[in-house]
This record gives C-alpha cells, structure tokens and sequence, in this order.
C-alpha cells in the first residue's frame, strides 16, 4: 500500500472552489510526526491560533459523532494534552523552509 492510499480527502468545500489551497499536512510516518505547512498563508502568526480552536473543535465534533463521546470532556480532554505538550515538549521540531 502506498502512501497515496492512505491519504484523507478534500473536503466537499474545497473540492470545487478553484481558490482553495491546502494549509497543513500531517503524517505519522516511522513512528514519528511529519509536518508540511503554508506558514505564510497568513501574515499574521495569530492567525493560527484561530484555526487550530477550530480544528480542535472539529475534533470533538468527530467524537461525539463517531463515538458517542461527551462534548465538554472531549474538550477539556484535548486542551489538557495540548497545554502539556505547550508546558513540556515531547520532542523537538526539526526541518527547514523549502
């Protein structure tokens, strides 16, 4: 099986807006994380702060969907390990601006 395979979708609102551009891509590969971004894709660096609330927020909705899971524990779930991570770093970001 190729990576290809393993790729998610476009979603359906972007499949079809010729001005769509993807942001992020997240790989788990080797046992580690691998991370290509469109930093730029914003001026501002806060910018980011906004969409990863609302990727977190998509999250809990996927888990109270899929799942069944309570929306205000799946939350506090996931800002919990988030603020850890921020506190103290699993690892160490490496790469470079290509």
């Amino acid at each position: 099986m190729s990576a290809a395979d393993n790729q998610l979708r476009i979603p359906d609102g972007a499949v079809d807006d010729p001005k769509a551009f993807e942001v992020a891509r997240v790989w788990v590969a080797h046992g580690a994380e691998h991370v290509t971004l469109r930093f730029d894709a914003w001026k501002k660096p806060a910018a980011w702060g906004i969409v990863l609330a609302d990727l977190m927020r998509h999250l809990v909705n996927a888990y109270e969907q899929d799942m069944g899971l309570d929306r205000g524990a799946t939350f506090h779930q996931i800002k919990t390990g988030f603020e850890a991570e921020i506190e103290s770093p699993t690892d160490r970001p490496t790469g470079s601006v290509v």
